[in-house]
């Protein structure tokens, strides 16, 4: 059914059209590091821009127009100051919120879309067709971009992670692998519930390095190992296998070598647990649609329904257990070996 009368679909579209602009004003703000400048104090516009050397009359509009959105607050003497959504720009923020809108709003991602065309017509993902590369080769050879990737998954991470980890009960286990787990926001904070449990971070070598920085001293640290490879080759034993946001980031074949790595190193009576969004059966409101597109835009995979997860855990050897939902976007699917 039509869900819109002819003046609300007007209203929908020039919405739409009129509304691009919010994401890269965002980006541009967490470029110039603008909630870190405001957080201690209002500041106008002038002094600003003389501090960040750049135009006070563009920033001024800048400001401006995040302050009516909300980002920012305009003081009647003309200063701009801070708010519960700059807050969690800040560089300093451990929500990592502010690297999640450096990845999705601007800089390489961003760019992506402008080839979303030439993706639909070939089949193939708008940013391999727009740098000549695909996002894991452009990471490699941008390793400052990579660093500020593996901020923002951590970011959707910590956004989500006491939902799921609140509304689901892991049930018993020794060794916990986070595959892809980059700064180990999740496992760290499973193995804190879970104080007789082992676990290992695996990524990419340098992410893993990196990453371990960030929780070496943690009161988990000394039960939690750092482990690099390539999950297509192999993965650490272990008798819980974390798939955060992993599988999405591929197509259908290679999301099954994903799963068959860890097929070959499952104990028995292990699990797996893919957290994801699960796309409905029907055309219901849901954010996954969007982030299909993402993902069509960016790494050339996407996000899946029950069924479709389904198919490809059989295809590696496995079979659904069950699919628990969470307050968040994300699910729960709970899988062992067939």
């Amino acid at each position: 059914m039509d869900s819109y009368n002819e003046s609300e679909a007007a209203e929908f579209l020039l919405n739409v059209a009129m509304g691009f602009w919010l994401g890269p004003s965002l980006w541009v703000a967490v470029q110039l590091k603008l909630a870190d400048h405001l957080a201690e104090a209002p500041v106008g516009a002038a002094e600003l821009a003389r501090k960040l050397e750049v135009d006070p009359g563009h920033l001024r509009r800048l400001l401006n127009a995040l302050a009516g959105a909300g980002v920012f607050r305009r003081l009647d003497d003309d200063r701009y100051g801070a708010t519960s959504v700059s807050e969690l720009m800040r560089t300093d923020h451990p929500s990592g919120l502010g690297d999640l809108i450096d990845i999705s709003t601007g800089g390489q991602n961003y760019l992506a879309w402008t080839s979303l065309l030439d993706a639909v017509r070939t089949g193939g993902s708008a940013f391999d067709i727009h740098h000549g590369m695909n996002w894991v080769e452009y990471l490699d050879k941008h390793p400052d971009r990579r660093e500020v990737f593996a901020k923002a998954m951590t970011a959707t991470t910590r956004a989500t992670e006491s939902a799921v980890l609140e509304n689901h009960d892991f049930g018993h286990f020794e060794k916990v692998v986070d595959i892809g787990g980059s700064h180990a926001s999740l496992v760290g904070r499973l193995l804190e519930r879970y104080p007789r449990a082992r676990g290992v971070v695996f990524d990419l070598p340098d992410t893993v390095a990196a990453g371990k920085r960030h929780w070496q001293n943690a009161p988990f640290a000394d039960r939690l190992e750092a482990v690099g490879g390539d999950f297509f080759d192999s993965v650490p034993e272990g008798d819980l296998y974390l798939l955060k946001l992993i599988l999405h980031d591929w197509e259908d074949d290679r999301a099954v070598a994903i799963l068959e790595s860890i097929r070959r190193a499952i104990r028995p009576g292990g699990r797996v647990a893919i957290i994801e969004t699960v796309l409905p059966d029907d055309d219901a409101p849901h954010m996954g649609w969007g982030l299909d597109m993402a993902m069509m835009a960016t790494t050339g995979g996407r996000e899946r329904s029950l069924a479709e997860h389904s198919a490809l855990l059989s295809r590696a050897g496995f079979q659904v257990i069950d699919c628990y939902p969470t307050p968040s976007m994300y699910s729960v699917i709970e899988a062992g070996p067939a």
